[in-house]
């Protein structure tokens, strides 16, 4: 049976003390592997993303969209849009160390990992919320101060692109290439966005996406 791992006494009190509860609760127990010794199993996909991780803020509404061979996940803002439109933020999830806590295990690897294979549409509402919402008061009353938290106000596009190994490349990226083109073409009547001002991005193979769009889009 693996050893706990428990916090060693000597950095207890540098702690937060919620992360401390977090880690007590959820990791303590979970045997620490290197990602890449596990065998595959597609069923690491259905994990909870991020164990103790918020809930998504409200924003002015969700909704998915069917393309061709894939879909995304539409956040728009709260109020009213000005005109031209809201500008819009084309998302693409990574894979994440924290799904395989699906299969009981801690990964000791640092950083963003995956292979292609990980994450989905839910990896990140959290963000993909956030990014959404506008610049916002946040008032500590326990600590008596107010911060201001400043969000993107944007539509925001998620992309539930194919995953490997099903879906080998380049099958991912033509559905980030049919995502932009989509955008382009029905943003306006469909999302209320204005067309002028779009962004691409996201977190780990983004790069790859963001340097194929450029290269393959107007084909």
């Amino acid at each position: 049976m693996a050893k706990p791992a428990t916090l060693h006494p000597s950095i207890i009190s540098r702690l937060d003390p919620e992360y401390a509860a977090f880690h007590n609760d959820l990791l303590v127990h979970l045997p620490q592997v290197q990602v890449h010794q596990l065998p595959w199993d597609p069923s690491v996909r259905n994990a909870q993303v991020v164990p103790g991780s918020s809930d998504p803020l409200p924003v002015g509404k969700v909704e998915d969209f069917n393309l061709s061979r894939c879909r995304v996940r539409v956040f728009t803002p709260e109020g009213g849009r000005s005109e031209p439109g809201w500008p819009v933020f084309i998302f693409f999830h990574g894979g994440t160390q924290w799904t395989l806590f699906h299969m009981g295990i801690s990964v000791s690897h640092v950083g963003p990992v995956g292979g292609w294979t990980l994450g989905n549409i839910d990896t990140n509402n959290t963000f993909c919320a956030n990014a959404c919402k506008g610049k916002r008061r946040c008032r500590h009353s326990d600590l008596n101060y107010t911060t201001y938290i400043s969000g993107a106000n944007c539509v925001v596009v998620s992309v539930d692109y194919r995953l490997a190994p099903e879906n080998p490349y380049p099958e991912a990226v033509e559905d980030a290439v049919e995502a932009l083109q989509w955008v382009w073409q029905n943003g306006t009547s469909m999302l209320g966005i204005d067309t002028k001002r779009i962004a691409v991005g996201g977190t780990s193979r983004h790069v790859v996406f963001r340097q194929e769009i450029l290269t393959n889009a107007d084909s």
